[in-house]
């Protein structure tokens, strides 16, 4: 069976994922019900039903749901090897983990040996996690009264087995964050490409040259996420105090695109430069409103190639394809993505607060909620200090550097 992840759009506006069989379009019973009992139900993001799903949708490439309900029901649990396979399994990329399977005795699926190209350690940690809290699930919906302690037993040998099969990874660190960030000569050159007229400029049309120099720029300047850059309406913006106001507007009916770009952080209220302000109304009134279709929508960011999408609002991938473009101009810029920017942003921000002079600095604590408020982190939530984190560390490189410069006195004594 070929499984695949679906989006659908409700009239009250929801956007929903469901696992579907891709050739008859039937959602599999027990996948979805988890779902939505177990991460929709309870307030769990669009974003995270999808990765759920994916995960469930690796576990049900090995075991077809039938067949594993069937072995729950006859008590025929998951064997070591079985757990090493699904372990592969979960290594696997998003796209079509079935080709990568055959068949073998009662339907179940066997993979060919450890994959070559692996998913990153985080997406492998997190499908087995869910397949982990899934199987347990599972067995207790399936037996429900007649639950044994036999059954709790095994499925918790199984589901703990997945857990200790989960590779060890680190959480995103100050060391991280900082190689994530665009090198300066990098920084500079995309800001140069970007203007319409630059030589390298990879966008032939006008109208889509200024868009997604609008775009760069946002995301360069103000440090915002693809989610927030793609629902930015134009009433968003204050046009004579200079200012954008990033909201929140999950599930929004307004919006015609199935797969929704979402802020996953806080609302707020951002300065704009009045020379890009202005650069912003005349992309308004004297390209976007030229745009067919374009006055049947709010958004700032239309799609202004001829088609059936003209004037629609920009989709995920086309932001995604804008980048991949600029990073293709130059090997300077390979790789670019949207997320760089932001890192970037906070980058040259702790950049810019050293250079202050020790009068005007911000204190750690004042840097911190400074940085929380342009981001849309919520005060305390730790990740402005994860770029902060860059104080303790001058600190200790020049207590290594003192201590070192002790050792080698002492040894010239």
């Amino acid at each position: 069976m070929s499984l695949a992840v679906r989006s659908t759009r409700f009239l009250s506006g929801e956007r929903y994922r469901l696992l579907v069989d891709a050739e008859s379009g039937l959602p599999l019973y027990y996948a979805n019900l988890y779902v939505t009992t177990q991460v929709r139900n309870h307030s769990q993001s669009v974003a995270t039903m999808e990765g759920a799903l994916t995960a469930l949708k690796h576990f049900h490439a090995y075991v077809e749901e039938t067949v594993l309900e069937g072995r729950i029901r006859n008590r025929q649990f998951f064997a070591t090897e079985e757990l090493d396979a699904i372990r592969d399994h979960c290594q696997r990329p998003s796209e079509a983990p079935e080709k990568y399977t055959a068949l073998r005795p009662q339907g179940v699926l066997s993979l060919p040996g450890r994959p070559r190209r692996r998913v990153g350690k985080a997406y492998q940690y997190s499908r087995l996690s869910t397949i982990a809290t899934y199987f347990e699930w599972l067995v207790e919906m399936i037996h429900r009264s007649a639950l044994t302690p036999a059954d709790r037993e095994e499925a918790a040998r199984v589901s703990n087995g997945l857990r200790k099969r989960r590779p060890r990874y680190r959480r995103q660190d100050q060391l991280d964050a900082e190689d994530k960030a665009l090198s300066e000569e990098a920084s500079q050159l995309l800001r140069e490409v970007i203007e319409p007229r630059h030589p390298l400029n990879p966008f032939t049309d006008p109208a889509v040259a200024e868009r997604n120099y609008l775009i760069v720029k946002l995301a360069a300047d103000l440090g915002v996420r693809s989610g927030e850059l793609l629902g930015i309406r134009i009433s968003d913006i204050d046009f004579r105090e200079f200012r954008l106001t990033v909201h929140r507007r999950a599930d929004d009916r307004e919006d015609s695109r199935v797969n929704e770009p979402n802020a996953k952080t806080l609302a707020r209220t951002l300065p704009v430069g009045k020379g890009f302000i202005q650069r912003i109304t005349t992309y308004v009134t004297g390209v976007r409103s030229k745009t067919p279709n374009a006055a049947g929508n709010a958004f700032l960011f239309v799609t202004h190639k001829p088609g059936p999408t003209q004037g629609e609002p920009i989709s995920k991938e086309t932001l995604k394809q804008v980048f991949k473009r600029l990073g293709h101009v130059h090997p300077t810029l390979s790789g670019l993505h949207p997320h760089a920017l932001r890192h970037t942003w906070n980058h040259d921000f702790s950049k810019r607060i050293d250079e202050m002079s020790p009068e005007r600095r911000p204190s750690e604590a004042e840097e911190e909620q400074m940085r929380n408020l342009l981001m849309g982190w919520k005060q305390g939530s730790g990740s402005a200090a994860i770029y902060n984190l860059r104080h303790i560390r001058r600190k200790a490189d020049a207590a290594s550097l003192a201590l070192q410069d002790e050792l080698n006195d002492k040894r010239l004594e």
